[in-house]
């Protein structure tokens, strides 16, 4: 089987390996120390933040794991933030492998998706790249956000999504 190349806006093109050799070639990239300098954000402790991990918002199929949880999400988002909250996703807020296209998540989840556009010329959003998003242009999809691939958060706080020191993935670890 072959995975789509056709490019869609939030979403850069997989060529060549296929979607897992990509993956691996992206995981092992997002170790160079150098790439991750060069994609770390840091960000101060003194304003509050919410952190979202592992949200896997797909094409609102039976196997999206987030289909139902939407208005929990945005309810949190109503009674937790406030006008100095940061947002940090901590990597898999879209599930590209179950959901295929970033447009049938935005389909899936348009209020969800919807807010946090709305956020992202608010609040600083940072979204740290995962397993499973590691090729969604998120500040294509959401103007004002940030990408990265770890958060330096306060003076002692390294976060990151940890994909890539997985096991399965790579047992010499």
């Amino acid at each position: 089987t072959h995975l789509r190349t056709a490019q869609e806006p939030g979403r850069t093109s997989c060529q060549g390996m296929g979607f897992m050799g990509n993956v691996s070639q992206a995981i092992d990239q997002s170790l160079s120390e150098e790439r991750l300098q060069n994609h770390t954000v840091t960000l101060g402790d003194e304003n509050p933040a919410l952190f979202f991990s592992d949200m896997h918002f797909g094409d609102g199929s039976h196997s999206d794991l987030f289909s139902t949880h939407d208005e929990l999400f945005l309810q949190l988002l109503e009674t937790r933030l406030t006008p100095d909250t940061n947002i940090v996703f901590l990597g898999d807020c879209i599930d590209l492998p179950q959901a295929w296209t970033v447009s049938s998540v935005k389909s899936a989840h348009n209020r969800a998706i919807k807010t946090i556009s709305r956020l992202c010329q608010t609040h600083k959003v940072i979204f740290i790249r995962g397993n499973h998003d590691w090729n969604v242009d998120y500040e294509s999809l959401f103007p004002g956000s940030t990408c990265c691939e770890r958060v330096i958060f306060g003076d002692k706080t390294l976060i990151w999504h940890g994909h890539q020191l997985d096991l399965m993935r790579n047992p010499a670890l």
